[in-house]
């Protein structure tokens, strides 16, 4: 069970990931899908905490619509590729504990798992490497066991080093 820090106390807690967050998560393992946009995913992600976070400017923003509080591009690669970045800016902020678990993990487990319940196990050890809050959220410990079940853990535990994991983009072109 992984240990996470609260209050500086170390806590065991068993890490319960819904189904639906499996599905969705495990469904961005496909590799027709852009692993780039399992980062922007997570950014996305953590635009809405932050966004919940400020409810009070939600809220006039609903009662003064013409107020205009954040400027957004009207490009979608503008978007996408700031939500991608948002995604990896925070990956890289917590990358060395992450990778130290999840190389533990894989090294007492490869081979061992497949599907959801890689996944499910691999998020649960991740939140053991996170801070509060973002070790109590499924879908950020998902969409991580996802980054790093895309990349390949091989990859990741024995050829990455401090790095993260680099997506190519899927080409949008046709033949």
């Amino acid at each position: 069970m992984p240990v996470v820090m609260v209050g500086g106390l170390q806590v065991v807690r068993d890490v319960e990931i819904p189904d639906e967050v499996l599905e969705r998560a495990g469904s961005l393992l496909d590799s027709r899908v852009d692993g780039n946009m399992l980062y922007a995913v997570l950014g996305l992600k953590l635009s809405q905490w932050d966004d919940f976070l400020d409810a009070i400017t939600q809220v006039q923003d609903l009662y003064y619509p013409a107020v205009p509080r954040i400027e957004t591009s009207s490009q979608p690669h503008e978007i996408r590729a700031s939500l991608e970045n948002r995604g990896r800016r925070f990956l890289r902020r917590y990358w060395n504990n992450i990778k130290k678990e999840a190389c533990e993990w894989w090294r007492e487990n490869q081979g061992q798992l497949t599907g959801t319940v890689q996944l499910a196990s691999l998020a649960g050890v991740i939140a053991s490497a996170l801070p509060l809050p973002w070790n109590l959220f499924a879908w950020v410990l998902a969409l991580i066991a996802a980054i790093l079940l895309r990349a390949g853990l091989r990859t990741v535990c024995e050829e990455l080093g401090d790095e993260i994991p680099v997506f190519g983009a899927l080409s949008t072109e046709s033949s």
